[in-house]
């Protein structure tokens, strides 16, 4: 188990390989449960990791936001702030539409 070898990272070699039941991207049978369980042991690993699980929604929201017609303006700049990794910021955007 790459845990057990405190190897300083591992490689996840499949995103959505349903065939063999190795997938870790968000499902309607299980969520997000398998990125909330990778970011809890980023987060054990290296105290300083700051994202959270809310976080993970960000895309999708964004992504249901573009498809609603939201200002495209501020979804840009949400966009931006979710490429350099500002979270917060983000959210704020995001979450300013319903």
């Amino acid at each position: 188990m790459a845990e057990a070898s405190h190897a300083p990272f591992i490689q996840l070699a499949t995103w959505n390989d349903w065939g063999e039941g190795t997938q870790v991207e968000p499902s309607v049978e299980f969520g997000f449960r398998d990125l909330e369980l990778l970011q809890d042991h980023r987060r054990k690993a290296d105290p300083a990791f700051k994202f959270r699980p809310a976080d993970l929604r960000l895309p999708g929201k964004l992504y249901n936001l573009r498809k609603s017609g939201a200002p495209r303006k501020t979804l840009d700049r949400a966009a931006r702030e979710l490429l350099a990794g500002h979270t917060p910021e983000a959210s704020t955007l995001l979450n300013a539409h319903p």
